[in-house]
């Protein structure tokens, strides 16, 4: 099989799309017509509008894909007929076709970065009704025989990239949009069979494709930023003063703290796509959702979720081996540093943002200003070191157990000590899941040598029973959780916004994560500690520490592979 790259704009897959107008020059006597049996010919141009080419918003902005976004392996074509069910292509009642080979063609105009050209030939039984529309699905080696309908085909799913050959490839299938109220999904054929390839050259279907991932990038636009010596770029953070509410400079032990990012990923991402992408024609979001002259919408319904798997995904703080590790950079800034994510849009044919939207989520430590590590902890609104914290957690725990005997043969009772008490986080004391708040606290529990001794909640044994393992850890949790930066470890992250971001508030397109979109992060400010880390190697559900003045303000550009800005503030 010829191999062909796409040299397209994002544009190109921001609006390789499904189109369904009318050809110009029909093929006199097709529409309609059934199979003599006698091969037609149907040639195909695969192409792309530049990033040049017009727009219905004058902010839209666009960006050239990569080559090895843009590359095609192969190519898949599915038929149906004008009720949307499969038509026969072949004698043996096949609705698909792949051709054998296939090439790219020239820059046509300003408007149409490249093509990818071939002919189909459409051989099926005497009787037949010839097909009246078409698909596309390039890199994708499945054959999909039971898609009876294009319906079938919308609720296939696709992981978005598929290896051919060893080779990595992008998913790309016909946009989705809404033309004169009607949801467009396959192109028109009709017009377009011809008795010979040079007549059917003559007259190709055009047909637009988008991919089947979102993409996101994150870069760095904090001023407030130090480098050290080695590179390393950390950035000075603040907290608001709770008298004035001014942005005074946060310290530990006298000392500035500063951050130092480790690296971001996307977290909450959706867990299955459709390979095509599925809208609802009726949506009013009182924004710009779907533009028909340029083969594309801006929206789209999630996958329904299957049964027994989960919807979303999450990822450790920086665990080597992780599914989703950390991308690294010095300051946001590393070549080829971005993330690919599937569709998490609206939720429902009514087009309402999804229930748990798609998030960035920055890796970072907290060091002074030569970039060594600052580990503390926060309890009761005092800041401490870990040794500390134990001691105040066995100073304000009604714990005592049985230490030997007095001359007068009484037993002698001890409070709990610092050494008796180990910290643990609330997950691993199952205080905490996904949906439950303080997933970032950690608690004290009875460390071994403390596991080791009878307890009681009085000084003394009268009438005092023995107190249970569950009772004394009750005791402990209940002197409430801290905030604890193991080496420094902490976290930020902020929602994705989409297009409908402070035109229509949180219900339809203010979060999301949509097909063929750059969803392009610019942090532009920062302040306080972020989200603390005590095991880096538990699964985080990011959430924002109770009591606390830090966000990171983010300016988002959508690209399509399109660019949308806007300003966001996330406020812990």
């Amino acid at each position: 099989m010829k191999k062909v790259l796409f040299a397209l704009p994002l544009m190109a897959a921001a609006l390789w799309s499904c189109s369904s107008d009318e050809p110009t020059t029909p093929a006199p006597g097709t529409e309609g017509e059934v199979s003599t049996g006698e091969p037609k010919y149907m040639a195909i141009t695969l192409t792309a509008a530049s990033q040049s080419a017009p727009i219905s918003r004058a902010d839209a902005e666009y960006q050239d894909g990569t080559e090895l976004e843009n590359a095609v392996g192969v190519v898949t074509f599915y038929f149906y007929d004008e009720n949307g069910v499969a038509a026969a292509v072949k004698t043996n009642g096949d609705h698909f076709l792949r051709p054998a080979e296939f090439t790219t063609g020239p820059r046509e105009n300003e408007n149409v970065e490249a093509t990818v050209n071939t002919v189909l030939v459409i051989s099926t039984k005497a009787g037949d009704k010839l097909p009246s529309q078409i698909v596309a699905v390039l890199n994708d080696e499945t054959f999909y025989s039971d898609t009876h309908t294009i319906t079938d085909l919308q609720n296939v799913l696709t992981e978005g990239r598929n290896k051919i050959e060893g080779k990595d490839y992008f998913v790309m299938t016909n946009s989705v949009y809404s033309k004169d109220g009607v949801k467009q999904i396959g192109v028109s054929v009709e017009g377009y069979l011809y008795p010979t390839a040079a007549a059917a050259q003559a007259n190709p279907v055009t047909i637009y494709v988008e991919r089947a991932l979102a993409k996101v990038t994150v870069e760095s636009g904090i001023t407030t930023s130090k480098t050290l010596e080695d590179g390393t770029v950390i950035y000075q953070t603040t907290k608001k003063d709770a008298t004035t509410n001014t942005d005074i400079t946060t310290q530990f032990n006298g000392k500035d703290v500063y951050v130092k990012f480790l690296g971001w990923n996307v977290t909450a991402r959706r867990t299955e796509d459709r390979l095509v992408k599925e809208i609802n024609t009726a949506w009013v979001p009182g924004w710009t959702w779907n533009t028909a002259d340029y083969h594309r919408s801006f929206w789209a319904i999630n996958a329904p979720v299957t049964e027994g798997v989960e919807p979303y995904e999450w990822g450790t703080f920086n665990k080597a081996g992780d599914k989703y590790p950390a991308l690294k950079y010095t300051d946001f800034t590393g070549e080829n540093e971005w993330a690919y994510v599937k569709e998490n849009a609206g939720i429902n044919e009514e087009g309402n943002d999804p229930t748990t939207p798609t998030q960035v989520i920055i890796a970072a430590q907290l060091c002074d200003e030569d970039g060594n590590e600052m580990e503390f902890a926060e309890w009761a609104a005092v800041t401490m070191s870990f040794d500390d914290l134990r001691a105040a957690y066995a100073n304000a725990a009604p714990l005592y157990y049985a230490n030997g005997t007095d001359a007068d043969g009484n037993t002698v009772f001890t409070k709990i000590g610092a050494d008796d008490i180990k910290l643990a986080t609330a997950t691993e004391l199952g205080l905490a899941s996904p949906t439950v708040d303080g997933r970032y606290k950690v608690y004290p529990t009875l460390s071994a040598t403390g596991a080791a001794k009878t307890w009681y909640n009085r000084p003394n044994s009268k009438d005092a029973p023995a107190l249970t393992a569950e009772e004394v850890q009750a005791t402990l949790t209940g002197l409430g959780g801290a905030k604890a930066w193991k080496g420094g470890m902490t976290y930020y992250y902020f929602d994705i916004n989409h297009l409908g971001h402070g035109i229509n508030g949180a219900a339809f397109g203010d979060k999301g994560v949509v097909r063929n979109h750059i969803y392009a992060a610019t942090v532009t400010s920062l302040s306080g500690l972020g989200t603390p880390v005590y095991n880096p190697d538990e699964i985080i559900y990011p959430e924002k520490p109770e009591d606390e003045y830090l966000y990171i303000a983010a300016n988002i550009k959508i690209l399509s592979w399109r660019v949308v800005r806007f300003n966001t503030s996330l406020d812990w």
